[in-house]
């Protein structure tokens, strides 16, 4: 129990002493399964924060996420809330421990992750990637957002 605190409280400094996670040449793309349509950034927060649970077409979501000390999940938590990755696991925990929902899919790697999203219906995910390669990623995937 102490390791954790502990952890807790240096996980902070572990983000202002490392490379800017949202550097300029980057953006964050929001991806959803192709059976998906009106989904907007307030949805994705919610849906990500456990306050929904049901995807517009009345659908339970599949959640995905990249491993959260990830520049992935370190600029989705940012963009999106306004916070830390651990402070989003923390509201996952809670949420998982009380029995009210269940925990997000994780995968170690963007094509995993894609194949994922690509392979099932109601899935939702993101990503961080190169402004380079949006363009690509719109044409083969149902992206909903792109954020600087």
């Amino acid at each position: 129990m102490k390791l954790k605190i502990i952890i807790y409280m240096l996980l902070p400094l572990y983000y202002c002493f490392t490379p800017p996670a949202l550097a300029d040449s980057k953006v964050l793309v929001i991806l959803v399964s192709d059976n998906i349509t009106n989904v907007n950034i307030e949805t994705v927060s919610n849906l990500y924060s456990f306050r929904q649970k049901f995807m517009p077409n009345n659908q339970k979501v599949k959640l995905t996420h990249l491993p959260m000390n990830s520049e992935d999940t370190i600029g989705f938590t940012q963009k999106i809330f306004d916070y830390y990755p651990y402070q989003l696991k923390r509201l996952w925990d809670q949420a998982i421990f009380s029995g009210t929902a269940r925990s997000p899919k994780n995968f170690t790697t963007h094509e995993d992750l894609l194949r994922f999203i690509k392979n099932n219906n109601n899935a939702i995910g993101y990503v961080f990637i190169d402004k380079s390669d949006v363009a690509k990623i719109k044409e083969e995937y149902n992206v909903i957002a792109t954020i600087n």
